[in-house]
């Protein structure tokens, strides 16, 4: 397979998990939350420029819903230094821990896994601000691995447990009735 054909198949892969995931967050949305075709908050844990072309699929075809007031100061986050891309951060973690049943932060954390998934550069760096924003986003180690066993899911790794946690269950439901299946029935 060429890699243009791979790039096509990815991306369509990454644009199928996005609309699961923001149909689940749409049921909950109103005037304070903005959709944005980027996912601007992938640019706190990561470099954007020196992702690979299978991450910045991730990147470009993620948009994060959240909220307008910050989609809008941090626009440009990833361009900015670094103490823009902190106070982005802490903004960002005040605002994600008022959602009661973690849905922001438990896709954030996901596309921050898939990309970590698909681009090993740094990989032991990015992965501590993962864990980093894991933990000040109060999602729980379990919930962590739960979302790490998402990503197996999605790239078919026989590896792959089924998703016991049902906070992290129900975040992503639509998503998990179209892989789980495709794993553990063969």
């Amino acid at each position: 397979m060429s890699n243009d054909m791979r790039m096509i198949k990815f991306e369509t892969l990454i644009k199928d998990l996005e609309e699961k995931l923001r149909h689940r967050l749409f049921k909950k949305t109103n005037s304070f939350f903005r959709f944005n075709k980027k996912n601007l908050a992938l640019a706190l844990i990561y470099d954007i420029s020196e992702m690979n072309d299978f991450a910045k699929v991730i990147y470009e075809n993620t948009g994060y819903l959240f909220a307008q007031e910050w989609t809008e100061k941090y626009s440009a986050l990833g361009e900015e230094n670094n103490r823009v891309k902190m106070n982005a951060g802490k903004e960002f973690v005040r605002i994600a821990r008022n959602d009661t049943d973690q849905r922001y932060a438990h896709k954030f954390l996901f596309w921050a896994l898939m990309v970590l998934a698909v681009d090993d550069k740094n990989k032991e760096e990015y992965l501590s601000l993962i864990c980093d924003y894991a933990r000040m986003l109060n999602v729980s180690d379990s919930e962590v691995m739960e979302l790490v066993n998402i990503v197996k899911l999605v790239f078919q790794d026989n590896s792959a447990k089924k998703v016991s946690n049902a906070n992290v269950r129900s975040t992503f439901d639509e998503l998990l009735k179209k892989y789980e299946p495709a794993v553990f029935h063969r």
